[in-house]
């Protein structure tokens, strides 16, 4: 058990990023005392972070043979780590003021869109379902009659059977001629 008298003040256990409207999320660091952009899901890597990633590929490159070539650590990923930024171009806490006010009313603009474009779907396929309803029970009406005098229900589909049935009683001994694609 360690006492609170002479003890090491912690680590932060997170870093806070910050939109340039004051909009602020916690990002939890990891072991390498790296963390993901909340906004973005970047990875902002720390310099412990690159040291132990380019001692693993030095191991890595003796093991398989191959030649090993250090990479420096960017200037552009320690001044977004010391910022407590993002490396990210085109995540949102790289834009200014002005920039990210002008996405938001984009992002706004197209989710009324995308809105309207789902209810116009939704009134789509709700009308298309009760068309189909209702034709569903015209053709039964129609049908029922037909059966019920005889009448040919091949002959009655293939022809305009909405506005102009065709009702046809077929002499006894003689096939339809649309008894093989319109067979009701």
């Amino acid at each position: 058990m360690s006492g609170g008298r002479g003890a090491a003040s912690a680590a932060p256990l997170a870093v806070t990023v910050t939109l340039a409207d004051g909009t602020a999320l916690a990002a939890p660091l990891d072991l390498w005392r790296e963390y993901c952009c909340p906004f973005c899901s970047y990875v902002v890597p720390s310099p412990e972070g690159h040291e132990e990633r380019q001692r693993l590929a030095r191991e890595y490159a003796e093991v398989s043979g191959e030649t090993f070539v250090a990479r420096p650590y960017p200037d552009w990923e320690r001044e977004a780590y010391e910022a407590g930024g993002c490396g990210n171009p085109a995540c949102l806490v790289n834009m200014t003021a002005a920039r990210l006010a002008a996405h938001r009313e984009e992002q706004a603009v197209r989710e009324a869109e995308q809105a309207r474009r789902a209810e116009v779907s939704r009134w789509s396929t709700n009308y298309r379902a009760e068309k189909q309803a209702e034709e569903a029970a015209a053709w039964q009406a129609i049908a029922g009659q037909a059966q019920a005098a005889g009448q040919c229900l091949s002959c009655l589909r293939a022809s305009y059977w909405q506005t102009r049935p065709h009702l046809v009683k077929h002499r006894p001994g003689t096939v339809c001629p649309h008894r093989g694609r319109w067979a009701a």
